[in-house]
């Protein structure tokens, strides 16, 4: 639900806005009904409701225009942040990168297993329990294979390497909401270096953002237009996502197929007076319309999917008794 809000923001059509602050009031009443439960669920299930009633009898927005397309950034803008985002990371990677002088031997350990049975040719999800992705057991192996050390410094250069890739996330995100590079990176600096800052374990707070960098990505992009270009494409993120972070790329599915239902169904019918919402329910031109985005941005998730599977080594090398080894 969050991610059905930011993506309505993204948009930037007044037509949903109050819908999307109240999909962001019944994320924030779902999480605490989870925590405490009670009454908490009827105002979600209120919040919901009002949500619905606006979507439903609102007409003043009928004919606002609908304008779909890149949007432009400035020439200086685009070199200077083209200079400043590889300095700034570089810069960020350097104040993140500690000696590590703890192991957590559960989660460091699955990361350090899996990565170094991905070196030995196997195969993700068959050969071994890959419960983080590329995100970390991907990108463990790839530190590992780079420098040769299968312990602390892996674990303390895959932080580091996360503040990363968590700072470009927070770019893209910061993009999203105020369509202006040179601000969007000021704003990704600062919470990441404040992130680094007041956090005795560097990785934790940008853990999360970590996760959705290919879902980021992918609402941008849909963000400028959903033609079927942009679905394939779309997609294609979503599925690397899958990828990148099982979790994350489920949820990126589901918010984009949430926010192509109000599209067809809201945005691009009832409010530019197409008739009412019970009439666009109904209507067979928009659900055909609607199968076929989803069949192109279904398209790309498997393609990417396919892809990555075909790439996978086949060959397994079995070295007895060394996960047990690294296991115990």
């Amino acid at each position: 639900m969050l991610g059905v809000t930011v993506f309505v923001l993204w948009v930037g059509k007044r037509s949903l806005g109050l819908a999307a602050l109240g999909f962001g009031a019944a994320a924030l009443g779902l999480i605490v009904a989870y925590y405490s439960g009670g009454i908490v669920l009827l105002v979600l299930l209120a919040l919901i409701a009002c949500s619905l009633i606006y979507a439903i009898w609102n007409d003043r927005l009928r004919d606002e225009r609908i304008v779909d397309g890149p949007e432009t950034f400035s020439r200086r803008a685009l070199w200077a942040t083209c200079i400043l985002l590889p300095l700034v990371a570089g810069w960020l990677f350097l104040v993140a990168i500690q000696p590590t002088k703890e192991l957590d031997i559960h989660h460091d350990g699955e990361v350090l297993t899996s990565a170094i049975d991905l070196l030995d040719g196997g195969i993700p999800f068959r050969t071994f329990f890959w419960p983080h992705g590329v995100s970390d057991s991907g990108v463990g192996a790839l530190i590992i294979g780079l420098t040769g050390n299968q312990g602390m410094g892996t674990i303390a250069v895959l932080r580091a390497t996360t503040v990363v890739v968590g700072f470009l996330t927070l770019f893209m995100f910061a993009l999203g909401m105020l369509r202006e590079p040179i601000a969007s990176l000021l704003f990704a600096t600062v919470v990441s270096l404040v992130a680094i800052l007041i956090s005795t374990s560097i990785r934790d707070p940008l853990l999360t953002t970590v996760r959705s960098l290919f879902p980021i990505l992918a609402f941008y992009l849909l963000s400028l237009g959903t033609h079927r270009r942009a679905l394939f494409c779309g997609g294609i993120l979503i599925g690397l996502g899958y990828i990148w972070r099982i979790d994350s790329g489920v949820f990126c599915l589901a918010t984009v197929f949430i926010y192509l239902c109000c599209d067809r169904y809201y945005r691009r019918g009832y409010a530019c007076g197409e008739g009412s919402m019970a009439d666009l329910l109904l209507n067979p031109r928009t659900f055909l319309g609607l199968c076929g985005d989803v069949s192109f941005l279904l398209l790309g998730v498997v393609c990417a999917l396919a892809v990555v599977r075909l790439s996978n080594p086949r060959v397994v090398h079995n070295h007895p008794g060394g996960h047990a080894a690294l296991s115990s």
